[in-house]
């Protein structure tokens, strides 16, 4: 697994087609998750998108759509692209994964140490419908909880953190 996140971190689109097609090849739905894991750690945000399509399309079982879609929100650059398509295709992915797989996916929506990320997440939270909030509420607050622990960190230790690192 690690040797093909470094080819798609470091690789281009060469390379993110080339884990792409051993994922429709393998046989063993392992081997398909650790290249869905693989492809979500580009740098490139064109095949970040390529990613979250992929994730979603006929060619990922639903119940390996979100070790990709999980990988894009926790690379760096990623998260936002991540966060922005998770909320505003709230009711696709809802009816596509079901209660079970959104509810452990829609903690990745709190990978940020932004404040506003987390008032954001509150507010478009209220607008989703009542009974799917019930299946997920829980996983809602953990994330909007873990962005101000994270910006709690931030706050409190960055400058000792680079002082440290300049050493």
């Amino acid at each position: 697994a690690g040797v093909y996140r470094a080819v798609v971190r470091f690789g281009g689109k060469a390379e993110w087609e080339a884990v792409k097609e051993m994922h429709e090849t393998a046989e063993e739905a392992v081997e398909k998750v650790r290249c869905l894991r693989s492809m979500g750690s580009t740098k490139d945000i064109a095949l970040l998108k390529e990613s979250i399509d992929y994730a979603v399309s006929d060619k990922t079982r639903n119940q390996d759509s979100s070790s990709l879609l999980a990988a894009v929100s926790i690379n760096v650059k990623g998260t936002d692209l991540f966060r922005e398509y998770f909320t505003s295709k709230w009711d696709f992915l809802f009816k596509k994964l079901g209660t079970v797989l959104i509810s452990r996916l829609v903690g990745s929506v709190g990978d940020s140490v932004d404040r506003k990320d987390a008032d954001a997440i509150e507010a478009w939270w209220k607008t989703v419908d009542e009974i799917q909030r019930k299946t997920a509420d829980r996983n809602v607050a953990q994330a909007v909880e873990n962005i101000h622990l994270y910006a709690n960190f931030v706050e409190r230790d960055q400058e000792k953190v680079i002082a440290y690192l300049k050493q």
